[in-house]
């Protein structure tokens, strides 16, 4: 595996990426226009309002958090309310949910509206650094997960805001529409809560690293600006930082509210 200091030595001594890169919190190399796009704001978080509306939650925080990065104003209870429209069919209180496939396809059918494309070909990361990386170019994701945050079966749709390190490990903010602070009749009850899981003035909460990914499938969907076009830079960074054979990669799993 390369070294940091064989990383660094590489970027620099590369004239497509000198001088675009600053070091990030969590100590590696990121594009300086892209730390710059994600400001640290409280995240348009919104709880899911029955018992099986997770995916339609985590949609509608998905896009808002979109909206806000590209200047656009919206109303997340009636984004809210437009997202589960566009399903076509109720989703009812405890109701088996939405799997996978109608997620993405919900989503595709609403990014002509809103202005982006999403982004299905990678996969939930097993490393921190690498998900950082990929939160920091493309914004939040949505991942499936385990409603409890066990070693189980998935079965809960979030959105994954960013990662963070302190004394020396990593933690993941999470924007759980089926937990809240206070408690919801019309939330699902949760059996288990995560003895470290810790709620921000936002209504996101933060896990360690390993008690996310202990839990978690391996879908990872992020949205992108329709016009927009990824720097072959970025690209080339990405490669050289970020080689496949490093990453654990996993398959698909539909995950159900």
């Amino acid at each position: 595996m390369t070294s940091e200091l064989s990383r660094r030595e590489f970027l620099k001594l590369s004239g497509a990426l000198a001088g675009s890169f600053l070091l990030s919190p969590i100590g590696k190399i990121i594009p300086q226009e892209t730390q710059e796009e994600m400001p640290d704001r409280p995240f348009p978080f919104i709880n899911q309002k029955n018992k099986s509306q997770c995916a339609v939650a985590s949609m509608t925080m998905l896009i808002a958090a979109f909206l806000e990065k590209h200047g656009k104003d919206n109303d997340i209870n009636k984004l809210y309310d437009e997202i589960l429209s566009s399903f076509g069919r109720p989703i009812e209180n405890n109701s088996s949910g939405v799997f996978g496939n109608e997620l993405i396809q919900i989503l595709k059918k609403n990014g002509q509206k809103f202005g982006y494309e999403i982004i299905t070909e990678n996969k939930r990361s097993y490393d921190p650094l690498r998900m950082d990386y990929l939160l920091k170019q493309n914004g939040p994701a949505i991942v499936d997960v385990n409603a409890n945050y066990l070693p189980d079966t998935v079965n809960h749709w979030v959105v994954i805001v960013k990662i963070k390190e302190a004394d020396n490990k990593f933690y993941i903010n999470i924007a759980d529409p089926a937990r809240a602070k206070e408690y919801s009749h019309y939330l699902p009850r949760p059996s288990k809560t995560p003895k470290d899981m810790v709620f921000e003035p936002d209504g996101t909460i933060f896990l360690p690293w390993e008690t996310f990914s202990d839990s978690a499938g391996s879908v990872f969907i992020q949205l992108k600006d329709k016009l927009g076009k990824q720097n072959k830079n970025q690209i080339l960074y990405q490669q050289c930082l970020y080689p496949l054979s490093n990453l654990k990669t996993g398959t698909p799993t539909p995950g159900v509210d």
